[in-house]
């Protein structure tokens, strides 16, 4: 039992430290040269960023009206969950 919850505390804080190392290059690096932009190529810079996040490959779950037939919300939090 000792062994799992260590596992577990490892893994958790593995995943806390990679979800903070990325939010921290995002602020830095990314808002930084979104902040040297003109604001319409940075509006601009920034959707592509969303369109590029939220395609298939990087968020498994589209929306309802993208796939009715295939997704339903049990399908997406067992994808997300892993």
């Amino acid at each position: 039992m000792d062994e799992i919850a260590t596992f577990i505390a490892y893994a958790g804080s593995i995943g806390t430290a990679l979800v903070g190392g990325t939010l921290f290059v995002f602020t830095t690096l990314i808002m930084a040269a979104l902040e040297r932009a003109p604001d319409a190529e940075g509006m601009r810079i920034m959707q592509q960023i969303d369109r590029t996040m939220f395609t298939p490959r990087l968020n498994p779950c589209p929306t309802v009206a993208d796939q009715p037939d295939r997704w339903n919300v049990s399908t997406c939090w067992a994808l997300q969950i892993g």
